[in-house]
């Protein structure tokens, strides 16, 4: 298991199987190459494996937020694919699964500041 806490309220964290977490930060990353500060904050989040937004600076976990929404609206639209569908397990189950977990980790984002 593993979990992105945007704040300390229940509903704004997401607890999700772990490979679900992994490929959320590498389509995130995907989008976001450029970024070294959030290329190594996810990869720590990955041993962890958690995300605690608030524990961060604001204006960077603000960037991480709002990288993750753009992210996950991009994918469930259909603007962009993930990077699951390169994956062994990246059946039309498993990736139906995870769109689930990418509406349900949407709604755990609060709304902007």
């Amino acid at each position: 298991m593993a979990v992105i806490s945007f704040s300390k309220k229940p509903e704004n964290s997401w607890v999700v199987a772990a490979w679900a977490f992994r490929q959320l930060l590498d389509d995130t990353l995907a989008q976001h190459s450029g970024d070294l500060e959030m290329a190594d904050i996810f990869e720590k989040a990955k041993y962890i494996p958690g995300l605690v937004l608030y524990s961060l600076e604001p204006r960077f976990a603000k960037r991480v937020r709002e990288a993750i929404r753009q992210t996950i609206v991009s994918i469930l639209s259909g603007e962009i694919q993930s990077g699951i569908i390169n994956q062994r397990h990246g059946d039309k189950e498993t990736i139906e699964q995870y769109h689930q977990g990418l509406r349900e980790l949407l709604k755990a984002i609060p709304p902007d500041d």
